[in-house]
């Protein structure tokens, strides 16, 4: 049984590359100062290569056996108007070095840009910017799972990771050279509100990190790749975001430049329903809930042996949400104080299959 203090669930409840098509004064994604790092460490970051060559486009995650995810601007051509086809490049998997023969290099069956993107292809929005690529056949890779719908991991204030074989330093930008190694820079997370200070369009599908002052960031080719943040929660690393764009006037790392990013969780469902079957999606839980005075506690049946579980939580009719991971714990018992009135449900998930969510139980201490 997992049991919250009072203080505790308080502090909970008071928080809730270059790219291929387009062109350099429209996106500047931006490992700039990293350190090199190996796919050992993150089995889950992938390379988006010309087909048959180690020639780098984008970066990318393995987020199923067959599927990974990139960003948009990657595989759509904003000037034909097409998603590109599935011949133009090759996915290389568990390769630090992109000049070795190291790892598997897996075809393209299909790819998937999201509708609201290709909708835009008149503009140079980049909200949106996220994909899916259908593997022809399953890696052997380790996926990394995506943070949940309504986490707080990505708060303004906690550090992320960000990874891939873009540019290191201002002079192999310059040359328009990306390093053959796998790298990664520990970037803080920036308020939209500072974003926006700096770039015209910042939407609530976006987060940006980066420094005030010139230091770390990401380059060009890292597009498409892997920011991540350790879930203390669930005690594991968890997809974020995926790189996007930045300062296209500006040296990546420079003064009062952020990275910007694709903000993941908001994706969380669309990607369930595009990568997992009928048959791996967890079935939707039945919550009960017993209060006794100030005490509650909620108890659920089992979706599968290998489901974890998520509370979802709001102030009655309200729709400032959160969630609290709960593993494979299928009980949970609290003390809150008088006058509270909360909704609550649970989802179930595997990997990133999503259960729809169960019954709403109301949660009211009088």
């Amino acid at each position: 049984m997992k049991t919250v203090s009072l203080v505790s669930m308080s502090l909970m409840l008071l928080t809730l590359a270059h790219p291929v098509f387009a062109a350099e004064s429209d996106i500047q994604p931006k490992i700039y100062d990293g350190i090199k790092t190996t796919t050992q460490e993150w089995p889950s970051m992938v390379s988006l290569v010309k087909k048959n060559t180690s020639k780098l486009n984008c970066g990318g995650t393995l987020i199923a056996k067959n599927w990974v995810l990139t960003a948009a601007h990657c595989v759509f051509d904003k000037k034909t108007k097409h998603v590109v086809s599935v011949d133009a490049f090759d996915i290389l998997i568990n390769r630090t070095l992109l000049s070795s023969q190291a790892g598997e290099r897996i075809a393209i069956a299909s790819i998937d840009v999201h509708n609201a993107y290709a909708a835009s292809a008149n503009n140079n929005s980049f909200d949106h910017d996220i994909a899916l690529i259908k593997l022809s056949r399953s890696s052997t890779a380790t996926p990394i799972e995506t943070l949940s719908r309504y986490s707080d991991q990505d708060y303004v204030g906690n550090t992320a990771t960000a990874l891939g074989w873009g540019v290191t330093d201002f002079t192999t930008e310059i040359l328009s050279e990306q390093s053959d190694t796998l790298q990664k820079v520990a970037l803080p997370i920036i308020s939209n509100a500072s974003c926006l200070q700096k770039f015209a369009s910042i939407t609530d599908n976006m987060l940006c990190a980066g420094f005030a002052l010139e230091g770390k960031d990401t380059c060009s080719g890292d597009s498409g790749g892997l920011l991540a943040i350790f879930d203390k929660t669930s005690n594991t690393w968890r997809q974020a975001g995926i790189t996007s764009f930045g300062n296209a006037n500006a040296y990546c790392g420079y003064l009062n430049t952020y990275g910007v990013y694709t903000r993941v969780k908001n994706y969380k469902r669309g990607i369930s329903s595009m990568i997992c079957s009928a048959e791996e999606i967890p079935k939707a839980p039945t919550v009960q809930k017993t209060v006794a005075g100030s005490f509650v506690n909620l108890t659920w049946n089992t979706s599968n042996l290998n489901a974890k579980y998520l509370i979802t939580y709001t102030a009655h009719n309200q729709k400032n949400y959160h969630d609290i991971e709960m593993n494979q714990q299928t009980d949970f018992s609290i003390t809150l104080p008088k006058g509270s009135d909360y909704d609550v449900w649970i989802t179930a998930y595997q990997g990133n299959c999503v259960s729809d969510y169960s019954n709403t139980e109301r949660v009211t201490v009088l």
